[in-house]
């Protein structure tokens, strides 16, 4: 029974590790409803067997004489002793054959019954109680980091520049960059940065140096010089941060009609 509950124990804190979060720190609630219920369902199985073994009168008492722990053997199994096995013997023989009339083992037996009863209250749950599903939690999960994303960075505004900006790589910050390029930028770099008036922005060459914190600058403060406006002024910090990003994303692209390299080999990050 220690070892029992030692490995209930042990599931519990490994699911807080298993439930971490991105910075390291465990979640308030690591594990589900339903979990909760499981692990209690279990332990309260396992100790209804434990105590079937004072209650239950065993097998014509083979085991009543017997250890704490010879007894839980005995009523989670149900079986006869090897070296009384004669006395449950059936008659018939196939084939030099025999059976012996041992019953189900309750664990077994009662595990199964657990699963029926447990299927039900799963179909209660999730289906008429209208209970979000796991996939409806993960993508409830999705949903509220894309806002907290948004919030920051909101939040960050105006405090972009190009000494702290960082690439962004996640779909929702490339799409909204993608529209805002084929907004601002297409005109001059062709709508798929091939390169028109303005340079080609696939390739590893750049006038102006590569990298998003000088492709964020060269979009913020333009390059009156080539003709080229700054766009600080129509764009906030984070829409230039997504274009920046977005731009990046394209490199290596290869597309149809690309304009000669211009400029240096980039080889900074």
């Amino acid at each position: 029974m220690k070892k029992v509950l030692i490995t209930l124990g042990f599931i519990t804190a490994l699911s807080k590790q298993v439930f971490a979060n991105e910075n390291g720190s465990s979640l308030e609630d690591p594990l589900s409803f339903s979990s909760w219920i499981f692990l209690l369902a279990v332990l309260l199985f396992v100790l209804s067997i434990s105590m079937v073994a004072f209650l239950k009168p065993l097998k014509k008492g083979y085991y009543s004489n017997k250890s704490f722990v010879q007894r839980l053997y005995g009523s989670l199994n149900d079986a006869v002793p090897i070296e009384h096995e004669k006395d449950i013997l059936l008659d018939h023989n196939y084939d030099d054959i025999q059976e012996l009339d041992n019953n189900l083992p309750p664990w077994w037996l009662y595990g199964f019954y657990l699963t029926i009863i447990w299927s039900v209250l799963f179909i209660v749950h999730f289906h008429f109680m209208q209970t979000p599903t796991p996939i409806d939690e993960y993508n409830m999960e999705i949903e509220s980091a894309k806002i907290a994303q948004e919030e920051r960075m909101a939040m960050m505004g105006n405090s972009l520049n190009e000494s702290n900006v960082i690439q962004l790589k996640d779909a929702a910050s490339l799409k909204s960059g993608e529209e805002m390029y084929k907004k601002n930028c297409a005109a001059c770099h062709g709508n798929s940065a091939e390169g028109i008036v303005g340079p080609n922005l696939t390739d590893k060459n750049w006038l102006h140096g590569g990298g998003v914190k000088n492709v964020y600058k060269s979009i913020s403060e333009g390059i009156p010089t080539k003709g080229m406006i700054s766009w600080k002024g129509q764009m906030s910090a984070s829409q230039i941060q997504q274009t920046a990003s977005y731009i990046l994303s394209l490199q290596g692209t290869n597309p149809a009609n690309a304009k000669d390299s211009q400029g240096d080999e980039w080889l900074g990050e």
